[in-house]
């Protein structure tokens, strides 16, 4: 019986969570899964590892055919719009390094908290690439739009700090494993909500939500 309302999802896919087209799927196919559960209000994203994500997988974008291109890109859309549209209310609990594409998994929840340690943002220009125009709205949307210019631009990645809190707030030491006690909050124009206390598990330890050989596990 589950008494939880809240399911806490971990991205298992060793050793930085690359975002590869599974993983983008299988977190996508959990969050519909998730869903369907009446009981189920909300849902807290974080890691299983030292590294929150380090954002997509670029090995598996070395020397594609065009169809694998499209459908990448395709299901990392797919995996943005269902996370950033889904009626639960989600918390990306950062406790981890958070660059590039995994700033934008933490920017498309409702609420984020990170770790004092650890570090977001888009770098992306750092290595002569841009940001797609939808990452530069997620990041506009949560700072301004002037501070995302000088963020993208300069490819900077923030720690947390006074001037941060817009994007995340501290999160305890050891928040994210034992549900993450706080407040979260947003500033983005769908609304700012507000959840308090503690997120209690609401699956086994032992259960895995995958389909791709155990890249991620709910409890």
């Amino acid at each position: 019986m589950k008494s939880s309302q809240v399911a806490i999802v971990r991205m298992n896919r060793p050793p930085v969570n690359a975002l590869s087209k599974s993983l983008m799927s299988d977190l996508r196919h959990t969050i519909e899964e998730l869903e369907k559960e009446k009981q189920v209000k909300g849902l807290v994203l974080t890691s299983s590892s030292k590294v929150f994500s380090a954002g997509l997988d670029l090995v598996e974008l070395l020397n594609p055919t065009q169809e694998f291109v499209s459908s990448f890109w395709g299901e990392l859309q797919d995996l943005w719009i269902k996370l950033y549209s889904t009626h639960l209310v989600t918390v990306a609990a950062v406790n981890g390094a958070a660059p590039a594409a995994g700033c934008m998994l933490a920017l498309s929840c409702d609420y984020r908290m990170m770790a004092t340690k650890n570090v977001i943002g888009m770098n992306e220009t750092k290595f002569g690439l841009f940001a797609p125009p939808w990452f530069v709205e997620l990041m506009a949307d949560t700072v301004g739009r002037r501070k995302a210019e000088n963020l993208l631009l300069q490819g900077t990645l923030l720690t947390v700090r006074p001037s941060l809190a817009p994007m995340c707030s501290p999160m305890a030491n050891g928040a994210a494993d034992r549900g993450g006690a706080g407040v979260w909050y947003d500033r983005r124009d769908r609304g700012t909500r507000q959840v308090g206390g503690s997120c209690p598990r609401t699956r086994g330890e032992d259960d895995q939500v995958d389909g791709a050989g155990g890249e991620l596990a709910t409890i």
